[in-house]
């Protein structure tokens, strides 16, 4: 009964140890040292102070001197608790490095080992327990870590959204600029007001400034014209105390048309500027 009792926690710990890696938590490291725990505690109790432990994993070293063979073979049962792998017993054997006293004190202590099932059991179930309990608890960590991870994410992607739109209603008034220049033209700084406005509201983003030009006249001209436009509505916004590290200035030239270039209502749709929203990297 007890055989099946310790198998099935057995299996309810590895079952939740696994379900726990899926959350990519270091379940190793809460096993290793569970097992290093016990085996340490399983040797204070047997006042075995001249044995070294270590634990790697699931495997278990022993080191040090032992005042006899039958005390190396103690140390090696005392420390063979439940989920272990290997046990390296590299205990040494030399006599001399203990007084005669202690060596008696030893070997006494060896001969009245009796270990108690029950006890032991107990312990067992003890120590499988706790180490589902952290195991638990991380897990419900990872979980709330990201679901407000996920619930931030959303919020951001909401507010990036409603500064987008933003200034895409304040750009359906366009920015005007003299012909052929970057000058912008004085009844347009309304509208530059109303963006630096936006951009002082949207603290937590970036934006990118896109230039852009009809396919009237050369396209390499109307790629400069349109990047000096854009760079004159930069200027205007750092003048207006927006932080340039947070501005982008492109010019598009004519590539990116929204209308026809074969009428002059087209012409002037695509003769605008465009702000983007980004996320603060």
């Amino acid at each position: 009964m007890k055989k099946f009792l310790l198998l099935l926690l057995a299996l309810v710990a590895a079952t939740l140890l696994g379900y726990y890696c899926t959350y990519k938590m270091n379940a190793s490291a809460v096993i290793e040292k569970d097992i290093r725990t016990r085996s340490q505690a399983a040797l204070d109790h047997q006042d075995m102070s001249w044995v070294n432990l270590s634990v790697d994993g699931r495997d278990i070293t022993l080191t040090g001197t032992a005042p006899s063979e039958a005390a190396k073979k103690a140390a090696d049962q005392v420390v063979r608790i439940f989920g272990y792998n290997i046990i390296h017993n590299q205990l040494k054997i030399d006599p001399a490095s203990f007084d005669v006293s202690q060596s008696d004190k030893i070997e006494k202590k060896i001969d009245q080992t009796d270990f108690d099932k029950n006890k032991s059991s107990q312990q067992i179930k003890q120590s499988l327990s706790d180490t589902v309990a952290i195991i638990q608890e991380r897990v419900e960590d990872s979980r709330s870590q990201k679901i407000g991870s996920n619930a931030n994410k959303e919020t951001i992607a909401q507010q990036a959204e409603n500064c987008q739109n933003k200034f895409n209603q304040i750009l359906k008034t366009p920015i005007h600029f003299n012909s052929s220049s970057a000058v912008i033209r004085k009844s347009s700084y309304s509208v530059l007001h109303n963006i630096a406005l936006t951009a002082k509201e949207c603290t937590h983003f970036n934006f990118q400034i896109h230039g852009h030009t009809d396919s009237t006249g050369d396209a390499r001209l109307n790629k400069k014209l349109s990047q000096a436009r854009a760079d004159a509505v930069m200027k205007y916004l750092i003048s207006k105390k927006i932080d340039d590290k947070r501005l982008t200035a492109l010019g598009h030239g004519s590539d990116t048309p929204v209308a026809s270039n074969r009428t002059k209502a087209g012409r002037n749709k695509n003769r605008r500027i465009e702000i983007t929203v980004e996320d603060k990297q």
